[in-house]
């Protein structure tokens, strides 16, 4: 009798240990799969920051241009040209202050 409890006894340690050990070894997998999403986020989080401030370089360099142009008033007439100038002023204005928003 004793040692079908002890072999029962032994048995059921055996299967807890397995369970045990499938657990661990599902939250390691898990933990791996975790840490290689952030990875892979933090890689493309970067590269949107390089690309938007190379945006924001780009507008800032436009916009210094258009307001030189602007002092010398060369487009001030009622023309298509000062039309489509004011029009690009006022996208210039608004992807300034998009780009700064986002900085």
């Amino acid at each position: 009798m004793i040692n079908i409890w002890l072999f029962l006894g032994i048995q059921f340690g055996l299967i807890i240990c397995g369970v045990i050990f499938w657990l661990i070894r599902s939250l390691i997998i898990k933990n791996r799969n975790y840490e290689k999403a952030l990875k892979e986020r933090d890689e493309i989080i970067r590269k949107q920051t390089e690309y938007l401030l190379s945006i924001y370089e780009s507008v800032n360099l436009a916009e210094k241009k258009i307001k030189e142009i602007d002092t010398s008033g060369l487009f001030q007439s009622d023309d298509e040209v000062g039309f489509y100038f004011q029009l690009l002023k006022k996208i210039q204005e608004q992807l300034f202050n998009y780009v700064k928003y986002i900085q």
